[in-house]
């Protein structure tokens, strides 16, 4: 077997374990149910705006720390704050530890960023298309499984929306653990890069370095200033091109829009039926059909 298939097919199982979280579609009536003693409001309020700007804040801090702990550590830190998200949705009750369990998962959000680019570090450019949409669908594969399994399993009164959490923490106890199969990375992007010259889109020639063992204060200040150079660099050439620009704008609106609607429409849903329909599953969010 080629190294780069071994590789896409250990990331992608990865993936697909992550995403499995059936818990999730039904986790507005999780925590409006019986388990907890929390009102619509406090939900709306204290507890979902917490999960967003964790997320929110963390995005640029996890991309670089992604690149300077070269991938492997970032995923494994995903599976592990995933497992603090349900574990603590299992057994805690108060508002503060749900709040707690917001920040974890919007460290959980924020680390993916290191899944989506790790195959980029370990194979070659010319297999970048094949690698994106094996990732890409190992990820959707994983929401589709855990949404028709959640669906089946409460329609037919198999499991309770509180049960559906064991299934997702074990999902997620076993992408922690198969993350450790991942070869490391040994060069970064922006940190320890390789010791060739390089030129980036700009065409100025860039000096990269070999990694360097043990702590070094000298070696590290000199790293972050040529990482910030390259990152400036980088930013300035690729934003300099309307293309990028407008399809970067598009990207963020149409993100932000699918986790805002993902977050909130679950309530919106909620308020409308009134508990006397009976709720399917639909794209992201919920269809409701009266009995």
């Amino acid at each position: 077997m080629h190294g780069w298939i071994k590789i896409t097919l250990i990331l992608c199982l990865f993936g697909t374990l992550r995403e499995f979280r059936p818990s999730e579609p039904f986790v507005t009536e999780f925590l409006l149910g019986k388990w907890r003693n929390i009102t619509e409001s406090q939900l709306n309020r204290d507890v979902y705006p917490v999960g967003t700007y964790s997320y929110l804040g963390l995005l640029v801090v996890v991309f670089l720390i992604t690149d300077f702990l070269r991938f492997k550590p970032v995923i494994i830190l995903s599976g592990i704050s995933g497992i603090g998200v349900y574990a603590v949705l299992l057994w805690t009750t108060s508002l503060e530890w749900l709040q707690v369990s917001q920040v974890l998962y919007g460290i959980y959000m924020a680390t993916e960023v290191a899944y989506f680019t790790y195959i980029y570090a370990k194979v070659d450019s010319s297999k970048y298309p094949k690698v994106s949409s094996y990732t890409r669908m190992a990820a959707l594969t994983g929401r589709f499984l855990s949404g028709v399994s959640s669906q089946l399993l409460t329609h037919f009164n198999i499991m309770d929306l509180r049960d559906l959490n064991y299934l997702t923490l074990t999902a997620q106890i076993l992408a922690t653990f198969w993350a450790f199969w991942l070869p490391p990375v040994p060069y970064g992007i922006y940190f320890h890069r390789r010791s060739i010259a390089s030129t980036t889109q700009s065409d100025i020639p860039i000096e990269k370095q070999p990694p360097q063992d043990g702590y070094d204060a000298k070696s590290f200040r000199s790293q972050i200033s040529e990482a910030t150079v390259l990152i400036y660099r980088h930013a300035r050439s690729a934003y300099s091109r309307p293309k990028v620009v407008a399809w970067s704008a598009l990207y963020a609106v149409a993100l932000a829009l699918f986790v805002q609607s993902q977050t909130y429409m679950q309530l919106l849903w909620n308020r409308i039926r009134g508990g006397d329909e009976e709720v399917f599953l639909g794209c992201g969010s919920k269809l409701v059909y009266a009995k």
